[in-house]
């Protein structure tokens, strides 16, 4: 926070808008993490009410995502999926697809959190469909997701499926950050199998 308040005041001394804008955004998102949601809250709108922010399509849906964060994190589901879906209207009108999978995660991720698991399966499989061979994160965090709704309704033996897809991408493409959750999960589900191996 020290760091970004330091920038910040350079920012608004040299009147550099989009430098401003990237500060706020990274302040709202310290703040967030902190356990300080007033003070992010209040940064991001500010971030995002910058002109030459809001006609940089990935920088002003970087900030509608962190906002979207933010409420899922409040559990305000309701605005977490508003601003989300501002984010991906945006996205999808500038047609830049790499972020549009990360907004849709996220709305999936949400929609699970909140319970509607339906929902939340039936966008995972849209950014499934939507993964190239470029977007092997996307693939990866998407499988993983999956697996794990899966997991929540009951259908043990699929989400092993798409937990173990995963984990392969995973380790085959030395994606080592991702193992631990994947790890987590496939022994979750072991465990409700009732299989302690």
């Amino acid at each position: 926070v020290e760091i970004y308040t330091k920038v910040l005041e350079y920012c608004e001394q040299y009147g550099e808008s989009i430098q401003l804008g990237i500060c706020l955004n990274g302040l709202g998102i310290a703040y967030k993490n902190l356990g300080y949601p007033d003070k992010a809250l209040a940064v991001l709108l500010r971030a995002m009410a910058i002109p030459e922010v809001m006609v940089s399509p990935r920088f002003y849906t970087s900030i509608l995502n962190a906002i979207g964060n933010l409420y899922g994190y409040l559990d305000d589901y309701t605005q977490s999926l508003s601003y989300y879906t501002q984010a991906l209207k945006f996205l999808e009108k500038n047609e830049d697809v790499s972020s549009t999978r990360g907004t849709l995660l996220n709305i999936s991720s949400v929609h699970r959190t909140a319970g509607n698991h339906k929902q939340a399966l039936a966008t995972a499989l849209h950014v499934l469909q939507l993964c190239t061979d470029e977007a092997l994160t996307h693939r990866i965090h998407c499988l993983s997701l999956i697996g794990g709704l899966y997991m929540d309704i009951g259908d043990y033996d699929t989400a092993l499926e798409y937990e173990q897809q995963a984990l392969n991408f995973a380790l085959r493409n030395k994606e080592h950050r991702t193992l631990f959750s994947i790890y987590l999960y496939i022994g979750e589900i072991y465990e409700k199998k009732c299989r302690y191996e």
